[in-house]
């Protein structure tokens, strides 16, 4: 049924949610039963019960904006932070309790590309050593060196790696593992070997090897590195993994030298090439 417009000049209850003497009258004045009347007060009432006192606050909690009491439509919104919109670049960001971003600038980026160094060759005339200069590897962290040697004689060679002017030997620690065929052996030495070198000689291959290895400071300080090779014979594959250590703590590596123990077996064409790792 439809009840008379009161022109919110009159309340149809009273504090308490009662309807009022007012109300109940307009009700009886529009001849409806007592029957009619209790069921329309029962549906207001369930109905006014169910609504929120306007006195009501919606309170803004930790990193929003917004609220208040319910006497008119409210908005509840996170709160803005003073970070710029926009993309970042390896960002370096700072992160509230409310996980929200309250600072962020563009980084500088990870390691994970390569940048050339340099490298060196023989040429001219075969010689005992190739050695790369201008280095920095308290400042470039870690470097990755490629050599790619030839012998130039009939007779077999280890080739040591030196940092610096350091060429003494016992001043570095190996660890060697070797493979051939069915034949692995194991050897730890105070030396700088870093490969083998293979005579040039058809009865013993071609007298080329090619290997990489990684330079940077363990934990003790040290420099160090691994290295892997492999060469083919005329019927066995001989693989070599060297653990080579700098005694010499604290010191910077400025420089590399690959020496051969035959005089000049480098041949013609030997390289070693240096990036490091940016």
């Amino acid at each position: 049924m439809t009840i008379q417009n009161l022109d919110n000049r009159f309340p149809i209850t009273d504090n308490d949610g009662k309807p009022t003497d007012y109300f109940l009258r307009l009700i009886r004045d529009r001849g409806q039963s007592q029957t009619d009347t209790d069921a329309t007060i029962a549906i207001l009432q369930e109905t006014i019960l169910g609504k929120a006192d306007k006195s009501t606050t919606i309170s803004a909690g930790a990193g929003l904006s917004g609220g208040g009491d319910l006497s008119s439509n409210r908005t509840i919104k996170l709160a803005d932070t003073t970070v710029t919109p926009g993309s970042y670049t390896s960002a370096n960001i700072t992160v509230d309790q409310q996980g929200r971003l309250t600072a962020a600038a563009n980084g500088s980026g990870g390691s994970g590309s390569l940048s050339f160094v340099g490298s060196t060759s023989i040429t001219g005339s075969a010689a005992s050593t190739l050695t790369i200069t201008g280095l920095d590897l308290n400042t470039d962290k870690r470097y990755l060196v490629r050599a790619q040697l030839k012998n130039a004689t009939t007779t077999g060679a280890n080739i040591s790696l030196f940092y610096n002017s350091d060429t003494t030997a016992t001043n570095y620690n190996r660890e060697s593992l070797t493979a051939n065929g069915s034949t692995i052996t194991g050897t730890r030495s105070n030396d700088a070997f870093i490969s083998g070198l293979d005579s040039n000689a058809a009865s013993t291959g071609s007298g080329n090897t090619a290997f990489e290895f990684w330079i940077e400071n363990n934990v003790d300080g040290h420099p160090s590195t691994k290295a892997t090779n492999s060469r083919s014979g005329n019927s066995n594959i001989l693989w070599q993994m060297f653990v080579h250590e700098w005694r010499t703590a604290a010191t910077n590596v400025t420089a590399i030298t690959l020496s051969s123990s035959v005089s000049n077996s480098l041949a013609i064409g030997s390289t070693v090439s240096i990036w490091k790792l940016t």
